[in-house]
Formats: C-alpha cells, structure tokens, sequence
C-alpha cells in the first residue's frame, strides 16, 4: 500500500505545473474522534482585495486509496487560476485505514468548518462549488447529499451552487459496457477499480443505497456538471449519474472529452487538452458564482 502510494506521489512530471500567481496557506480542520486532516487555501492573485471571494471546496482522486494535498498541488493552483476564485484541497484519510464512510465524514468536516470560518479566510460561502476528480467526483457528492439532507448544529445550512463532478466514480457494481470495452490497456483498469472498491468498502457488506451514487434520492441537489472522458471505464456510469438526475430534475450539463483517458485534467504534464479542460471548469465556476440567480433549480 505505501508503494502504491509512494509511486502515485512520485508522478511529479505527469502532474504538470501550476499557472498564473496563486498564494497559498496550510491549516488543520478538527474531525471525528480528536483528529485533525490539513487543507491547503489556494487564493489567485485575481481574488485579493477586500470584497470576500467564493469558494471550491476540492476532494483529490485516487481510488479512494492514494493522493494527498501534493499529488494534486498542481490541479488546484491550475483550477484556481482559471476560476480566480479561492480553493480549498482536503487531505482527507485515505482507504483502508479510514472505509467508508470515514472519506466523506473528513470531507463534510473540512466543508462545514471553511462555511464557519468564513471570515478568517475572506471567504464568502454563500458563493461555494463542491468538486472532486474520479473519486474525489464521489466523495464530492457524497457530501453535497448529506449538505442537502443533515440540519446544521452550529451555522445556516450549507447550499453549494454547484456540483462540478470531473470523471467521476459512481457505482461499486464495475459492469458498464465502457468497464468492459475499456478493461484493461487504457489507464485506469477495470481490476483496479474493483480493488480500490474493495479497499474503500472494507469488509462490510454495504448496501447498494448506502453506497451507491445511483441508488442515492437525488431530487434537492445543486445544479450539477459532469465530466466523462471518451476510453474510461468510468464513462458510463458518469453518463447513468446525468440520465437519473436528469430525471430527478437536476439541471444537470455534461462535457465529454471523447478521445481522453481517465485522469486527463490531472495528468496535465501527458494530455494537450488538459490545460484546455481546466479553463473550461474554471469558466463554468466563474459564471456560476457571478450569478445572481438561486443555489437549486
């Protein structure tokens, strides 16, 4: 396990390197049982001054098994470049030390204690976007759920404007035509996503609607975007999560970047369309937080 993820943190040149003037600031949140993950605040140069800025609160992939704040240092600088608006990276413990749902208790922690301090950060949470890659696209709605469905104990609720989900993981079930089109030799194996499941879910039996994307109630959520990548075993059921919450009437938009691998946004340093990729997400959270219309559809 520490290989794997030794190996992952070493991918230094695939990363590629941030873009533009991005300060930045490690802090500790308090979570479950006394302990404390850290999160780095990433403010572009276009975000200072005195008017509070909106804010991403970003959740790193890596099956739920890898990442931390440094392997996604520079998809962070990038996304906040090309947002100018103030992010915020969650080192949440990873799998199997913390199964689920411990990934996703760290990452609601780390939400609701940015929205409390608020101020400490110049930091206006009414204006806030909830994102993740691949399993951080997950956990990222995961948390939107539980923002949705659990009354605050300490502050107003909590109402992202936006779910920016980018190649993201949905089911534990790995049986879409794209798991097996695309099984092995295209990144991201199908066996491997099977394992990172098993990591993740640990030795319980989970039920589907417990952990399931597409067996969640999805009526109540933000307006939602969602990126698939073309030759990803992932594809499909990115493309199942648009479908149900298109029927849940979710406003719901969906980019696909079709001759992508899975990764390809984070991977900047071996993907052209990257770069191109980050730009567009940072449009979307830029148009979506200078907007004056409500949080839900």
């Amino acid at each position: 396990m520490e290989r794997a993820r030794e190996m992952f943190a070493s991918l230094t040149d695939w990363f590629g390197d941030g873009t533009g003037s991005v300060d930045t600031e490690d802090f500790q949140v308090p979570v479950s049982d006394g302990h404390r993950i850290r999160c780095r605040l990433y403010r572009p140069a276009t975000s200072r001054g005195d008017s509070p800025t909106g804010v991403v609160m970003f959740f790193h992939g890596g099956g739920f098994v890898l990442g931390d704040l440094n392997t996604h240092d520079t998809m962070c600088r990038r996304l906040a470049s090309a947002s100018g608006t103030a992010v915020v990276s969650v080192q949440y413990r990873c799998s199997p030390e913390s199964p689920h749902p411990g990934p996703i208790d760290d990452c609601e922690a780390a939400t609701r204690h940015v929205a409390r301090t608020s101020d400490r950060w110049n930091i206006d949470a009414s204006r806030m976007v909830v994102t993740g890659d691949s399993a951080g696209g997950y956990l990222a709605m995961a948390v939107a759920i539980r923002l949705r469905d659990r009354l605050p104990t300490d502050g107003a609720a909590i109402r992202p404007r936006l779910l920016m989900l980018i190649y993201p993981v949905v089911s534990p079930a790995c049986d879409t035509p794209s798991h097996i089109a695309f099984a092995d030799g295209h990144g991201l194996t199908r066996a491997t996503m099977a394992w990172f499941w098993s990591q993740y879910l640990g030795d319980v039996q989970w039920r589907a609607d417990e952990v399931d994307l597409l067996h969640q109630p999805l009526v109540g959520l933000p307006p939602t975007h969602i990126i698939t990548a073309g030759y990803d075993v992932l594809r499909d059921e990115g493309l199942e999560l648009v479908d149900a919450m298109r029927r849940s009437g979710i406003s719901v938009t969906h980019q696909s970047y079709d001759g992508m691998l899975h990764g390809f946004i984070h991977f900047a340093g071996l993907f052209d369309r990257s770069r191109d990729a980050t730009d567009a997400v940072g449009r979307r959270i830029r148009e979506t937080l200078s907007s004056n219309f409500g949080t839900h559809s």
